[in-house]
């Protein structure tokens, strides 16, 4: 395989399970694709730690009214501006990410890894934690401010280049959320474009 691909897991993994995707990742130059879902789904986050990626314990909330304009609302953060990366090089088309935790880079980054932003939400959002509650408000001592990571992209060489070949990489794209691409998002905007 040269892709992995785990879309909204249920329950966290047994950690032999993982194993075998480190290794995969680690000797074989893999690539993994993780699509999580916020809590009570498993954040995955003993796992991708070491690959630089920080996994946040929220749900994303846009109260910029632009979701209404898609008959959504604000927990369907819509997303207009891509970071650089070859992922993302010119694309433009509006996406949106429902019910979607945060996902940002961890500080500091391991060495020998590459971990970068694809896109954030807007300003008018925020990380909401209180999530045992069906009345959200904005609250600084505990919330995360948007703009805020909604997914990353993780490189790590296996091997640099040489005169045999070019550098092997393995590489990791994590989202916030399984429900991006399912069949009722696919066509709309730009989703299954993205995907």
């Amino acid at each position: 395989a040269k892709v992995l691909v785990i879309a909204g897991a249920a329950t966290e993994p047994f950690p032999q399970e993982m194993q075998f995707i480190n290794d995969f990742l680690s000797k074989k130059s893999g690539g993994l694709f993780l699509l999580l879902d916020p809590h009570p789904s498993p954040s995955f986050d003993s796992f991708l730690k070491p690959w630089g990626v920080k996994v946040d314990n929220n749900l994303v909330l846009d109260v910029s009214g632009a979701g209404r304009l898609m008959g959504t609302g604000p927990s369907i953060p819509l997303v207009m501006n891509y970071e650089s990366h070859p992922i993302t090089d010119r694309f433009k088309a509006m996406t949106f990410f429902p019910f979607t935790r945060s996902i940002q880079p961890d500080s500091p980054v391991p060495a020998g890894l590459t971990v970068d932003t694809l896109f954030k939400s807007n300003e008018n959002s925020w990380g909401e934690t209180n999530l045992g509650t069906r009345e959200a408000s904005y609250d600084p001592t505990k919330d995360l401010k948007g703009p805020i990571p909604l997914a990353v992209a993780v490189t790590k060489e296996i091997k640099p280049s040489s005169d045999a070949g070019p550098a092997v990489k393995s590489r990791i794209v994590v989202t916030g959320t399984s429900n991006f691409p399912i069949n009722a998002y696919f066509p709309a905007q730009g989703n299954g474009n993205l995907f």
